[in-house]
């Protein structure tokens, strides 16, 4: 009986299956896709490099929240990783600036939620970690950016994005820092989600458009109103 291919390899192998989706068996009339702001839908199971579309990922997370909306002005996920980027060494800028780059397709969902659907449902974990991974793979491919990360790298990234958390807990929840993780050296000035997603696209250009061929309807989709 011929070994069975998983869904991960089914979305890494890109020189066979172009043009190909995988379609696990019907179970709901619900579907894995996802609506982006060019237009076109988003399967979440088997993304490929060609699906990303860097003005969708911008514009996506320049109006998702952190948590949860709970800051006095909205302060949005593309915002926090534009600061992570203005704050790291150049080879890990690119990393930076992506480390939450899926969010754009499947929401940012909190720490404390993931924590409780940890107690509840380790398996629905698993399940969100994979989805995850699964629009990474093709976002860093799409990037031509090594993945998984690098270890070191993403050790680094790991423990600015923990300094960052400090520094958005004190300065914007006025709290203190959690886990006495010292706050990254940075003042945080709230920005409209129009900048923020400018401010996403300007760093795109400089760190991560240089290591990829761009595709036209991949960088120059058509501009998202301001307001």
């Amino acid at each position: 009986m011929p070994e069975k291919t998983s869904l991960i390899e089914k979305a890494v192998a890109m020189d066979s299956t172009i043009g190909q989706r995988y379609h696990p068996p019907q179970q709901s009339k619900k579907s894995p896709t996802t609506p982006t702001f060019s237009g076109r839908d988003h399967y979440l199971l088997t993304p490929l490099p060609r699906d990303i579309n860097w003005r969708d990922i911008a514009a996506h997370l320049a109006k998702i929240n952190r948590y949860t909306g709970a800051t006095p002005l909205p302060y949005s996920v593309a915002q926090h990783c534009v600061i992570m980027c203005d704050l790291s060494l150049p080879e890990l800028k690119p990393y930076a600036l992506l480390h939450d780059a899926h969010e754009a397709y499947i929401n940012d969902l909190s720490a404390p939620f993931k924590a409780a659907l940890q107690l509840i449902c380790p398996q629905a974990i698993k399940a969100i970690k994979h989805i995850e991974y699964l629009q990474d793979t093709a976002i860093y491919a799409a990037a031509n950016l090594t993945y998984p990360v690098p270890d070191y790298i993403k050790r680094r990234i790991k423990e600015l994005d923990l300094a960052m958390a400090s520094a958005e807990i004190e300065q914007l929840l006025c709290r203190p820092a959690r886990d006495n993780v010292p706050a990254a050296k940075t003042i945080i000035r709230v920005k409209s989600w129009g900048d923020a997603e400018d401010q996403f696209m300007a760093r795109l250009e400089q760190w991560v458009f240089p290591h990829i061929r761009i595709n036209d309807h991949n960088k120059t989709p058509p501009e998202a109103p301001k307001g």
